[in-house]
């Protein structure tokens, strides 16, 4: 998209009754700058410079295309890895000062009651009817309201510690780590709310079935 709106660009200028060539030499440079300060990579300007004076002249490349793809897959793995613990901070900070608002499970696994269930107790061999939503800890949601029948056996440990126990009508707000959640580790701190709709066996209960073959919520 980037390319196309610089070739019209380009395009505008040439088309143009008068050919101001050195403002549209400006222009690019200012565009392709401005294009490069929004990346995730923070290039040597003087260097980027040297690049294209090189380019211009007709002189070999300082890396073949193969080496430039290595150092650039570098460069963002290293992005990668500096994002994953700045977020593992942010989220231990958080927990930290989260503690005296939030019932601890372990010290990267929290949650809250928002509200309480009266209903039977959830046991980790159920597959209930549940409301999930999910959002990172900088309010992005990632995982939009809505109801699915869940095995928890199948789930992860994080999200089957954080249910333990919740009674039918109960709703939970539950804080994941994200060392307790994403095994890349680039993730940030998870928060879900959990609703408890339905404890019973899909088996045992027809309006489980009703929704399983309505294709609403089937996980």
């Amino acid at each position: 998209m980037k390319t196309i709106s610089l070739l019209l660009f380009c395009s505008f200028f040439l088309y143009s009754n008068e050919i101001d060539i050195e403002k549209l030499s400006e222009a690019l440079g200012y565009m392709v700058g401005k294009n490069i300060n929004s990346g995730a990579v923070h290039f040597n300007m003087d260097h980027f410079i040297k690049g294209i004076e090189k380019a211009h002249a007709g002189e070999e490349p300082p890396l073949s295309d193969t080496e430039y793809a290595q150092e650039l897959d570098k460069v963002y793995a290293q992005q990668q890895k500096n994002l994953a613990q700045e977020n593992r901070m942010k989220a231990t900070r958080f927990l930290t000062h989260q503690k005296k608002s939030t019932k601890i499970i372990s010290g990267k696994l929290h949650y809250t009651t928002i509200k309480t269930g009266t209903g039977a107790v959830l046991k980790k061999n159920h597959s209930p009817l549940l409301k999930i939503s999910g959002h990172f800890l900088d309010g992005t949601m990632f995982y939009p309201p809505q109801k699915q029948i869940v095995p928890l056996q199948e789930t992860l440990q994080a999200f089957q510690k954080g249910t333990k126990n919740m009674r039918e009508g109960e709703i939970r707000r539950i804080f994941i780590h994200p060392d307790l959640w994403n095994q890349a580790n680039d993730s940030s701190l998870v928060i879900l709310e959990v609703e408890l709709l339905n404890i019973s066996s899909p088996a045992d209960n027809l309006f489980y079935k009703d929704i399983v073959q309505k294709n609403q919520c089937y996980r």
